[in-house]
């Protein structure tokens, strides 16, 4: 639904980073500008990285992230942002996880990773201040049905939960 929605998206692919581990050793406290070194520093050396790749980091309960929004499982719950590769660029997305605040696991995170996955698809490059769906008054795509979720049935007869978008063409936020 997204996607369709939308006919300017361009999509990125998506690769995960899973680093849940290796940072509680490193800092119990990291800056959103160690999470774009790291990034940076992986895709650098990644093997066969696409033009325009998407990481999705995972951090473990303990490490408290800081972005200029606020600190996580406080301010935020997860986000996304992008840094500038050559004429492209490498979109990627943070959630803490572990944080009481944010919801019951597994589907508190299944709705954070929907609504932050679909805003870095439909604002690819908001790191780098060009948005492209954006609402001066209620934010990105996920922003404005934030914490409205849907349980999905998946072809494997598993359910998930996702978060409902905004639809410009229903007028209402959807389940995608």
């Amino acid at each position: 639904m997204v996607a369709s929605s939308y006919s300017t998206v361009q999509l990125v692919q998506l690769r995960l980073l899973l680093v849940m581990g290796i940072v509680r050793h490193l800092h119990a406290r990291l800056m959103m500008s160690h999470i774009q070194s790291y990034v940076t520093g992986y895709d650098s050396g990644a093997l066969n990285s696409p033009q325009n790749p998407h990481y999705a980091i995972f951090f473990g309960k303990g490490v408290t992230i800081t972005s200029p929004s606020g600190t996580s499982c406080q301010a935020f719950c997860g986000y996304h942002s992008t840094i500038a590769k050559g004429s492209g660029f490498v979109t990627y997305s943070v959630y803490p996880t572990g944080c009481e605040t944010c919801g019951t696991f597994p589907s508190a995170i299944q709705s954070i990773i929907s609504h932050e996955f679909a805003e870095t698809i439909t604002d690819a490059a908001v790191g780098l201040n060009q948005l492209g769906w954006y609402d001066s008054e209620n934010g990105e795509i996920g922003d404005i049905c934030a914490w409205q979720d849907s349980l999905t049935m998946a072809a494997n007869e598993n359910s998930y939960t996702v978060q409902k978008m905004w639809s410009n063409s229903q007028n209402a936020c959807v389940a995608s």
